[in-house]
């Protein structure tokens, strides 16, 4: 079985953890024998261009047993979405064209997020067939373009099988699938295993951890007025975050305002190996987001046998049960407090073991590889039919 990833970002030397989740499903996938391709199309902002860095031209590498094609271009028409579309689209069928020549046949196309590769390739007319899994906010933060609209039904539509990462992203899809089955699959956890990491021995304070691109859709912002909220409470408990992003400014304000620096840290961008002693080093995981269409981050930390707290946004609500952690309503920050409270005084009564094996039996490699290659299965074996 050949299949062809189309991602709509996906990681490289500047942002490697830039859709790592699919990297790592592809990299599930060759494990269990399916040979896997992926193209990536980077399409930067014009006003980034760099005349002294060689673009338009295709790379090809081999990252653990995944042939990778990488083609790295500008959005030449950023205030024109179908132009830019239509560029999309002929440079979509241009280079699959190319892979096809070079690899042969490919038995099934599969689409990371119709935003906005699966609309290029709709657009493109070629006939292998595809699914498409989608994981972006767009569609909950209500920031999904008029021109993108147009074109989803049709992408959805045509689509041999349709995947979503959370119930609530699936009944955003739904929308635009007509009569077309939504399958959710969660994205898999991966991450250093206990005994490959040298940490420190933890501190005797308890120890809340959060990890995220420092934006406001993460909901940073709530987790500090939370913890102000609470502090009386909170006296023996400390926040370190993890990301770095946009927000960072405002959320060092955030916290001199309510002089909690020695209470929240703020621990920049991390690597994998680096956010895994962390989630080692926490007592409990909390992400707050105010929009989230999974989180896999959650399941990192659960994958440790770490309790969570986490929002009600379609998205970690999907699987999240009491006995590995509690939800609150989003944006609510009495909510929140409350929640980091009861998480201090009730930590030992949570089964770490039992955490821990519930993300293995749901989300490891190979449960989340055999349950796309099911569907893959599926759509190849009726094309043969039919």
């Amino acid at each position: 079985m050949k299949i062809l990833l189309l991602p709509s970002w996906y990681p490289d030397d500047e942002k490697p953890l830039n859709g790592i989740f699919f990297k790592e499903q592809a990299e599930a996938l060759v494990k269990e024998n399916i040979e896997v391709i992926v193209l990536s199309i980077n399409i930067k902002n014009i006003k980034t261009i760099r005349f002294n860095k060689k673009f338009n031209s295709l790379k090809i590498s081999n990252e653990n047993g995944v042939k990778v094609y990488r083609y790295n271009t500008y959005n030449y028409f950023p205030k024109m979405q179908e132009l830019y579309l239509q560029y999309y689209s002929k440079l979509v069928k241009k280079l699959i064209n190319k892979i096809v020549i070079k690899e042969g046949n490919i038995d099934l196309i599969h689409i990371h997020s119709a935003l906005d590769i699966g609309i290029a390739y709709v657009k493109s007319k070629l006939d292998i067939p595809y699914v498409i899994t989608e994981h972006s906010t767009k569609y909950s933060r209500n920031i999904v373009g008029n021109t993108q609209k147009k074109y989803l039904p049709s992408v959805f539509q045509k689509a041999e099988g349709i995947i979503a990462v959370g119930n609530g992203l699936k009944k955003e899809i739904e929308k635009y699938s007509a009569n077309n089955k939504v399958d959710i699959i969660p994205n898999l956890v991966k991450m250093p295993k206990i005994k490959e990491l040298n940490y420190a021995k933890k501190r005797d304070k308890f120890r809340f951890f959060s990890l995220g691109f420092l934006t406001h859709k993460k909901g940073m912002d709530l987790l500090i007025e939370a913890f102000h909220l609470g502090r009386n409470e909170l006296k023996d408990v400390e926040l370190f975050i993890g990301g770095d992003g946009e927000e960072r400014v405002n959320i060092q304000a955030l916290i001199n305002k309510y002089d909690l620096n020695d209470r929240i840290y703020l621990l920049g961008e991390l690597n994998r190996e680096e956010v895994a002693q962390n989630m080692m080093l926490c007592d409990s995981f909390i992400l707050v987001s105010r929009f989230e269409t999974f989180g896999i981050v959650y399941i990192e930390a659960m994958n440790y046998g770490k309790p969570v707290i986490a929002t009600i946004t379609g998205g970690p609500d999907t699987f999240l049960n009491e006995k590995c952690g509690i939800l609150v309503e989003n944006e609510n920050i009495e909510e929140i407090k409350k929640a980091m409270i009861k998480m201090r005084n009730t930590y030992d009564t949570y089964d770490k073991k039992y955490i821990s094996e519930f993300c293995e039996k749901n989300f490891s490699e190979k449960v989340i590889a055999q349950k796309v290659i099911s569907v893959y299965k599926g759509v190849i074996n009726k094309q043969n039919v039919t």
